[in-house]
């Protein structure tokens, strides 16, 4: 899939999905794909992104953050932040 060739249901899709996937194993576990810092992406570019939806996904992250359009993400890490301040507060 090329970032550039997405239609808007695509898109809508994936970006559905960004907000829920997180890195399900390694140093950045639990970690929300849009959060993965661009050099652990380049380090799976290299060695090979994993299969499944979780790969294309990463693929997807990797070449948006590549192109420079890293802020289309800046929604979902805003919700990320705001969810994690209230639970502190309900703590």
């Amino acid at each position: 899939m090329e970032f550039a060739e997405i239609d808007r249901e695509q898109w809508r899709q994936i970006y559905e999905d960004l907000c829920v996937y997180r890195m399900p194993f390694g140093k950045y576990k639990g970690l929300l794909l849009v959060a993965l810092p661009d050099e652990y992406l380049m380090w799976f570019k290299d060695k090979g992104f994993p299969t499944g939806r979780l790969g294309e996904l990463m693929t997807f992250v990797y070449e948006v953050k590549m192109a420079g359009a890293a802020e289309v993400f800046d929604p979902i890490r805003r919700a990320e932040h705001t969810q994690a301040e209230l639970k502190k507060k309900k703590r």
